[in-house]
């Protein structure tokens, strides 16, 4: 089975979730401004649980959300 890690183009590289992107992410989630059009913005606890959860998934299934 071939099994992609990342994918790149010229502007724009994709790749897993990992563990050093939780501090950036967790950051991202709690910006206003970043965050404007979700009710609110997100808590450190939430952040991670909800990065957690896609790095399980992705780990379990092979793909995932993102």
């Amino acid at each position: 089975m071939l099994r992609i890690t990342e994918l790149l183009a010229p502007r724009l590289k994709l790749r897993r979730y990992l563990q050093p992107d939780i501090e950036p992410f967790a950051a991202m989630n709690a910006d206003v401004d970043v965050m404007r059009y979700y009710l609110a913005t997100w808590p450190r606890e939430r952040s991670d649980a909800f990065a957690q959860r896609v790095m399980r998934l992705i780990a379990e299934h092979g793909w995932g959300f993102c």
